[in-house]
């Protein structure tokens, strides 16, 4: 069985060399490409991938790590693996800040690609030590907060609403708003989609620390 695979890249010569490398391998499908963000929405919409390549340097007011971010909202379960024609540690943080699972340079052999998708698709996290050092020095730490904070913090990395994690920890709604509200207190966040990047980073950093 194939995974299906989505490319979203502004230049058409980089989706042509991603779909011949792609076409190579027996595991992936491409279903679709698209070369702008208003089109990648409703391409990922209609063709339902397991991955997404994305394009960290799309062009457009909200650019890649925005896209990202919404594919990711859209598509709880969906893998995203971010690609750049700069190579960095800062484009790495942006592309796991923003909710990918992986970072690989355009720049890179494509073995490099290659095993970066194998190892999104397969639930793991892809990026070098450098750009994990990087994206850890970063972030706020998770260090200050409460046994029963980090539960919810996990939970919302992984996804969940309020009402979720109400029923999954057995406490009310209202708990868990309370909860809520101290982990942006301490982590110095101010907004609910700064916490929900935060969750995601924080649990993308704990897989890649485990080994996946």
């Amino acid at each position: 069985m194939h995974t299906r695979v989505v490319i979203i890249d502004e230049h058409e010569v980089s989706r042509v060399g991603l779909r011949v490398v792609l076409r190579g391998s027996t595991r992936y499908l491409v279903v679709g490409e698209a070369g702008a963000r208003h089109e990648a929405l409703e391409l990922v919409r209609a063709t339902a991938p397991d991955v997404v390549l994305v394009d960290l340097d799309l062009g457009g007011d909200l650019g890649g790590p925005c896209l990202v971010e919404a594919l990711r909202r859209a598509h709880a379960g969906l893998r995203i693996l971010c690609l750049s024609r700069h190579d960095g540690e800062a484009n790495g943080h942006y592309a796991l800040q923003a909710g990918a699972h992986g970072f690989v340079s355009k720049i890179a052999p494509l073995t490099r690609l290659v095993d970066a998708l194998d190892r999104v698709a397969s639930g793991a996290i892809y990026a070098s030590e450098e750009v994990l050092a990087h994206h850890d020095r970063m972030a706020p730490t998770p260090l200050a907060l409460a046994p029963r904070e980090r539960e919810v913090l996990a939970l919302i990395g992984h996804g969940h609403g309020t009402r979720q994690i109400a029923s999954q920890l057995g406490i009310s709604i209202k708990t868990v708003e309370t909860h809520r509200a101290n982990i942006k207190a301490k982590l110095g966040l101010d907004t609910a989609p700064q916490l929900a990047r935060f969750a995601v980073a924080w649990r993308l950093r704990d897989q890649a620390v485990g080994g996946g």
